[in-house]
C-alpha cells in the first residue's frame, strides 16, 4: 500500500458520520476518511449559515450512496 492509498473505510462507519449533520453536512469526515483530498471544499461552502439544510441533505444522499456501494474509496476500491 503506497503512501497515497488509504486502508479501507467502514462502510458502517461512513454512513452514520454521513448522516450525523455536523459531520456529514458541514465537516465531510465520511470523505476525509475515504480518502477524497477537496472534501474541504464542501466544509467550506457549509459554513454559510443557509447552506446548512442543503449540505444535510446531501450527507444523506452521500449515506445512501455509501451504503448501496455506488460511493467508494477515491482509488475506486470498495468499502469494508
Amino acid at each position: 500500500m503506497s503512501e497515497e492509498q488509504k486502508a479501507p473505510a467502514s462502510k458502517i462507519l461512513c454512513a452514520i458520520l454521513a448522516i450525523i449533520p455536523l459531520t456529514g453536512g458541514i465537516l465531510n469526515l465520511h470523505r476525509m476518511m475515504m480518502g477524497y483530498k477537496q472534501w474541504w471544499q464542501r466544509a467550506l461552502i457549509s459554513c454559510i449559515p443557509f447552506m446548512w439544510p442543503i449540505m444535510a441533505i446531501v450527507g444523506w444522499v452521500d449515506a445512501y450512496k455509501i451504503l448501496t456501494g455506488k460511493m467508494t474509496m477515491k482509488d475506486g476500491r470498495d468499502l469494508v
